[in-house]
Formats: C-alpha cells, sequence, structure tokens
C-alpha cells in the first residue's frame, strides 16, 4: 500500500477533526500552545491588543497527570514459566530486572500513560539503542499515526494491512505487512525512500518475530481502531485562557482611575499626570477623577467557576481549588476519588493485557541484538519460555504521617502486606529499588546500631473502642501496636 493511499485510508477511518483535536490538546500539555491561543484570542476579540506573549493557565498537565493512575506508581513485574514465578533471586530474573532498568521501563510506561489519558489512546516502538545497548520505547501520539486497519479486528495492530509512524517532522516509517512478514521502509511525506533504512541488510524486512509496535488505548477498544478524542477538554482550556487574558486586559485598561479635565481651553490642559505631579489649570477649570469600577471580581468568579466545571467534566475532586476547604486526605479524599478509583479499577485489566503483549515485542529486539553480539549489549538474552505478570501499585492517596503509619503498621500486623510493600508504598519505589533500600537498612542496623529501644508513640494509634463504636470488650481481637525494634533485637 502506497503512503498516499494509507493516508487516504486513514482519514476514512478517524472521526472527523480527530488529529487536529489530539494535536491541539498535546499542545496544550507540553505548554506549547501560544499559536492557537493567539488566534482563539483574536476570533473572540478579547484580551490585550497586539500582545504577542498571551496569558496561559497550565492546567491541562496537572489534569492529566492526575488521571494517569496505572503507572503513577511502579508496578511489579513478575516472570512467570509453566505457570510458576520465578524467584528474584534466581539470576534469570535480576538479569531481566536490570535490563528493563537500562531501558527505563517504568518511566516509558509513565508517559505513556499519561499521554493516552490526554489522547486516548498511543502507539509504542520498540527502537534498539546500540549507544546504550537497550530496547528503548518511543512513544507516539495518535496524529503521528496512520492505519490501515483490518475491517474484522480494527483495534489490533497486528492485523493492519499497512500503517506508518512520523518519527520526524517530514520523515515517516512506514510498515506493510506481506505474508512473509513486516516491510518497512524510512520515507518522506510523498512516500519516496530516504537513503537512510531501518534494515537495509535484510532488504526492507523487520527481523524480529514480534512487530517491535504496539498500540495502547485508555479504555476498552471494543472493535474500534480509534477512540473518539475528548473535545471539551480543549473546549474548556481554551474558554479559561481567553478569560484569563480578558481579566489582564482590565486590570491593565480599567482598573486605574482617569483624570478629566473640565476647561473651554485645551491649551491650558496638563500634559503629564502621576503620582509626583502636581497638575495646575486655569482658574475657574476643573479637574475630574473618573472612576471605570471594572467587574474584575465576576470575571475572577467566573473563571474559578469554569475550572471547577473543568476539574468536575474530568472526574476529579474539586476541593483542591477551593480556597474555603480544608485539603482532605484519607478516607474523605478516597471518597472524593471513587471515579479515579473507577477508572484504575477499569484499567488494571487492560495494563495487564498491555504488559504481556509489550515484554513478547521488547524480548524480540532484545534478544536479536543481543544475539548479534553488540559491544554495548552486555546483558544476557530473555529466556522465550518466561511470561510476564504485572502487579498495578495501589492508587495514592494523600494522607497523613498518623494515617500512613497506622495503615502501614496494621497492614504488617494482619500479614495483608509486606516489609516491601510498604516501603514501596511510602516512597513510591519499584519493587527491586524498594528491596535495595531494605537491603541498605538492614545494614545500617549493623554499621550504625540506634541506642536503646525506640518506641512508637501509642497515643498515635486508635483505640478499639472509637473504631466503629463498640467497647474494647466489643472488638474482635486486637491487632498489637507496632514497635520498632532496637538494633539489638532486629533479625
Amino acid at each position: 500500500m502506497k503512503l498516499t493511499d494509507l493516508f487516504a485510508r486513514d482519514l476514512d477511518c478517524k472521526p472527523a477533526g480527530f488529529d487536529e483535536e489530539a494535536a491541539h490538546a498535546h499542545r496544550q500539555y507540553l505548554d506549547q500552545s501560544r499559536t492557537q491561543t493567539l488566534a482563539r484570542l483574536r476570533q473572540l476579540n478579547v484580551g490585550i491588543k497586539d500582545n504577542l506573549v498571551p496569558m496561559e493557565i497550565a492546567l491541562t498537565r496537572r489534569m492529566i497527570d492526575r488521571l494517569a493512575v496505572i503507572y503513577d506508581r511502579p508496578p511489579t513485574r513478575w516472570l512467570v514459566r509453566n505457570d510458576e514465578r520465578i524467584s528474584e533471586s534466581d539470576p534469570v530474573a535480576d538479569n531481566v530486572t536490570s535490563i528493563f532498568e537500562r531501558a527505563q521501563y517504568d518511566l516509558a510506561w509513565r508517559q505513556a500513560d499519561r499521554l493516552r489519558a490526554l489522547m486516548r489512546q498511543v502507539a509504542i516502538r520498540f527502537y534498539p539503542n546500540d549507544e546504550r545497548g537497550s530496547v528503548v520505547l518511543r512513544v507516539f501520539a495518535p496524529y503521528q499515526v496512520r492505519r490501515a486497519p483490518s475491517r474484522a479486528t480494527p483495534d489490533s495492530l497486528d492485523s493492519d494491512r499497512s500503517f506508518a509512524l512520523q518519527i520526524d517532522s517530514n520523515v515517516w516509517e512506514h510498515w506493510v505487512r506481506t505474508n512473509d512478514g513486516w516491510l518497512c521502509q524510512w520515507v518522506d511525506e510523498k512516500g519516496k525512500p530516504l537513503d537512510e533504512q531501518p534494515y537495509a541488510s535484510t532488504g526492507g524486512r523487520s527481523p524480529y518475530s514480534q512487530l517491535p509496535v504496539q498500540m495502547v488505548y485508555d479504555d476498552f477498544s471494543g472493535g474500534m481502531a480509534w477512540l473518539p478524542q475528548r473535545q471539551s477538554r480543549t473546549a474548556f482550556i481554551d474558554a479559561i485562557n481567553a478569560q484569563a487574558n480578558d481579566l489582564w486586559n482590565l486590570t491593565v485598561l480599567q482598573a486605574h482611575s482617569q483624570l478629566v479635565a473640565k476647561t473651554d481651553n485645551a491649551t491650558g490642559v496638563p500634559k503629564q499626570i502621576g503620582p509626583d505631579v502636581i497638575p495646575t489649570v486655569p482658574r475657574g477649570d476643573d479637574l475630574v477623577v473618573l472612576d471605570n469600577n471594572p467587574k474584575i471580581d465576576a470575571v475572577i468568579a467566573v473563571m474559578n467557576n469554569f475550572i471547577r466545571l473543568y476539574t468536575l467534566s474530568e472526574d476529579l475532586p474539586t476541593a483542591e481549588f477551593d480556597d474555603a476547604k480544608e485539603v482532605v486526605t484519607g478516607a474523605a479524599l478516597k471518597v472524593a476519588s471513587r471515579a479515579l478509583l473507577a477508572r484504575r479499577e477499569a484499567q488494571v485489566p487492560l495494563a495487564h493485557h498491555d504488559e504481556e503483549s509489550a515484554f513478547k515485542r521488547f524480548r524480540a529486539v532484545h534478544n536479536l541484538h543481543t544475539a548479534q553480539g553488540g559491544p554495548t549489549w552486555d546483558h544476557a538474552l530473555i529466556p522465550d519460555d518466561l511470561d510476564l505478570e504485572v502487579e498495578i501499585a495501589e492508587l495514592e492517596i494523600a494522607s497523613d504521617d498518623r494515617e500512613q503509619l497506622e495503615a502501614g503498621s496494621r497492614g504488617l500486623a494482619l500479614g495483608t502486606i509486606s516489609v516491601i510493600d510498604l516501603i514501596q508504598s511510602q516512597h513510591g519505589l519499584s519493587r527491586s529499588d524498594a528491596i535495595k533500600r531494605y537491603q541498605r537498612i538492614k545494614e545500617d542496623e549493623v554499621a550504625y546500631p540506634a541506642k536503646g529501644s525506640i518506641e512508637v508513640n501509642r497515643s498515635t494509634t486508635v483505640p478499639p473502642a472509637q473504631q466503629d463504636g463498640r467497647s474494647s470488650a466489643q472488638q474482635p481481637d486486637a491487632v498489637p501496636d507496632p514497635i520498632v525494634p532496637s538494633a539489638a533485637q532486629s533479625p
């Protein structure tokens, strides 16, 4: 399929205005939408005339980063062979963990999670990096992707007849599926091949056992090639920016008193005014101060209400934007974050599938370049009989030190979490980093022992009678208060 034919087919598959809407949202997220803001202000005839640097409220990044609920904290990944998890102490598991760390795997998935929250879907391409000796994950926005999807399974990129990724301003990576596998070329926007090609040694044929590209969706795709963009998102930001610039205009042009001279002789009117100037006028003339009384407070109220409506439309708690309310934490914040928790629950099954698919593609690229013996590809091969399981971290809900201490200590006492889980939760670490921190702490306890026992203040725990309104005699078996052992008591 020619590139021009692919573009035409892609245009038929995407909703009207899809690419423009996605690009606009992406620019707002990157805080690079000044050109669009200027055009909108001129269209609405608001703001300060001829101001080339308008006010822009960067709310999109804050909102989207809150909506990215899967990789807000690093997940835990397990290697599986014959439906049994491999021990973390196994050299194979240690090798894969090191491979992922070099590839900055968690950072790549967090970026993909945020961009798919913004634009509903992204494509991930697995490239080899010989300088780093690692596979790198490159995330493509949907407006940078052209597809000719299968009519039967349009949400599967592996089933596409052809697709293309925009790897430069006017350079596309064009893929075509054949009976013998995938062909790939770097071409310009007219479809002409470039002198430099990624797979010149194989005649343009992909050398990998897996297609090194996959689509990642923000919701269950349900057989749709493209999930529609959320048009209200860019509309709210455009409206808020317009109001901010109109507020600025009121402040500059109308928030100051104006001095007017009442006279029949204009030549006697003072030419200079200001705090250090004492104007004088002929006898019989008057100087009058006019107050414009601009509606600044009203504009601020409207703008704040728009921000609140925007927050509600994104299913986020609005209390953080309300100066009249205290910041809530713990259980109260969980209630306010029910929509986010529901979003996370809906996306966890998607993450399991996405990670399993990505692991196979990642392994195909890693193993081929490691087997070729490049000097920087110094990790071992990833065995083909391994699968990947992922455990998504809990959504971070703000809590004070007391709430965090109580939840962690009770979880340890009940056996619902481990010390490693607690370290991950407290410090936002991956499992491997949490294990390293735990080992360092145990070494510190020996090298730098504390003087005497250290006990947690029992007054910080909730008395059993206050847990559910029952007396202590009516309570079930109480969980003992946590005690941090001294260095001598440590195992």
